[in-house]
């Protein structure tokens, strides 16, 4: 038990950057 929190982290991290990338080509535009 606990085997899915690294990939549960690993999946927020990539959202995580990919609504920062999002927010930083609205703002650029």
């Amino acid at each position: 038990k606990g085997t899915g929190a690294t990939e549960i982290a690993h999946q927020l991290s990539i959202a995580r950057s990919t609504v920062y990338k999002i927010l930083e080509d609205e703002r650029a535009s």
